[in-house]
């Protein structure tokens, strides 16, 4: 066989592969072979190349034979293994463009640390099920980590669990925790409700193939740090103390809006933001409640019975695993605001540094062609999907077939497109690994 039609042909192969892996979450042994195969032809031409460059005199007196890149790709970086490297020859630190939130405009990503990506993802608030919308979301940072890595970066992900303080009116940091509400409804201990869900939503992201974050702090076992922030921001002259709560000054941040596009003034009382006469503006929001009745609570310098706004959990956390500066941020649209607007707010005006470079949010899920919602009984979990004969990689694959910037519509009748195509790539796949065998080296 020609050397040029060969390798054309593993190309395609390793192309399918790659799609497959991507739509199953997981990287196949035959892509692996066929990386392999790829990055030693690689490194032969490189070397070729480098000694018709170099004279070969210049090459067996110690002259390098090969590109730093074809090196890297055999030696391994990061504690990523060889073979995956040799997959990323052609792309290695290329550069792409992604679109952030923050500016409203797509821009070129370079990373705070030349070849180190930190990201941040905020996870889900373990109350109930996490449903395949949720998993959407979730999704966008799975494979956006694959990405990096297979284009040379050392990424750092960090995704939490939110177990305590996500309050019902999370616009307004108002009502009841939504944990404690649950565990009302079903009688049991607000811990052991966090900690099933918790360990429900974990065990969903294993059967959807997804890369376990390298760390999954909890919101619980990050109270010091979250007190740490208040206190610092208290001496800043960002926040101020009511009674025994302790709210965030939004007057003393000029920037507050600038992510969501929300401007302090339209904030009105009564509409998202809801009024409490301790507070000095109706859009401040809260670092640290009190309340005797609340079931998960911590003593504190503010009183004998407080727990941690949202907002601040994820700022400390992620200060406590990646530092005070992000590369990339994750959510879902939702998440923009309030939430992500206090995490700047409150993160920048501790620090005194930008908080996060990139921000990435997805649109919605969609169930046919509406919303989705517990009341019209369409608020599908993977187990739901499971139950109709489908495997967790068909869910996979039709989560990720539209833009993460576009609302996507999810049918049962969609879904099962997604299984036959699925498994028309898997056919694919499996003939052209026939032919490759048949054909020799």
């Amino acid at each position: 066989m020609a050397r040029g039609a060969r390798g054309d042909r593993l190309g395609v192969q390793l192309g399918c592969e790659r799609a497959r892996c991507a739509a199953q979450g997981g990287r196949g042994r035959g892509e692996q072979a066929l990386a392999r195969e790829l990055g030693a032809r690689a490194h032969r031409r490189a070397r070729s190349r480098r000694e018709r460059a170099l004279g070969d005199d210049e090459v067996h007196a110690g002259g390098r034979a090969a590109p730093e890149l074809a090196h890297e790709a055999h030696a391994g970086r990061g504690g990523f293994a060889g073979d995956r490297h040799a997959t990323m020859i052609a792309i290695q630190r290329m550069s792409f463009q992604v679109y952030n939130t923050l500016t409203k405009q797509k821009e070129e990503f370079r990373p705070l640390e030349p070849g180190v990506v930190r990201m941040y993802n905020c996870g889900p608030t373990v109350y109930s099920r996490a449903h395949i919308g949720n998993m959407r979301t979730f999704l966008l940072a799975d494979l956006l980590r694959r990405w990096l890595e297979l284009a040379g970066y050392d990424v750092r992900q960090v995704m939490n669990i939110t177990d305590v303080g996500h309050l019902t009116d999370d616009d307004a940091g108002e009502g009841e925790d939504k944990i404690e509400a649950q565990a009302r409804r079903e009688k049991k201990d607000p811990w052991a409700i966090s900690k099933h869900y918790a360990d429900l939503f974990k065990a969903d992201l294993a059967k959807l193939s997804f890369r376990p974050p390298h760390v999954h702090p909890h919101a619980s076992e990050h109270v010091p740090e979250m007190l740490e922030m208040i206190d610092g921001l208290l001496a800043s002259g960002h926040a101020y103390v009511a009674g025994e709560d302790v709210y965030f000054d939004v007057a003393k941040f000029p920037r507050y809006g600038r992510l969501s596009g929300n401007r302090v003034a339209e904030l009105e009382a009564g509409s998202r933001i809801a009024v409490r006469e301790e507070k000095r503006n109706p859009e401040d929001f809260a670092l640290w409640k009190s309340d005797a009745a609340h079931l998960m609570k911590w003593k504190s310098r503010f009183g004998e019975h407080g727990f941690p706004g949202w907002h601040i959990e994820c700022s400390a956390m992620s200060r406590k695993h990646l530092g005070e500066q992000l590369d990339i941020h994750t959510g879902g649209e939702d998440n923009i605001f309030p939430h992500h607007e206090c995490e700047i707010a409150q993160s920048e005006a501790f620090s005194g540094k930008p908080f996060a470079r990139y921000w990435m949010h997805a649109r919605f899920l969609q169930v046919d062609g509406g919303k989705m919602s517990k009341r019209l009984g369409n608020c599908y979990s993977l187990d739901d999907v499971v139950a109709k004969g489908y495997e967790p990689r068909h869910l996979r694959y039709c989560l990720i077939r539209g833009h993460y910037r576009q609302p996507l519509n999810f049918t049962w009748g969609i879904l099962e497109e997604c299984k036959s195509a699925l498994e028309g790539l898997d056919d694919f796949v499996r003939r052209l690994r026939a032919a490759e065998g048949a054909a020799g080296p």
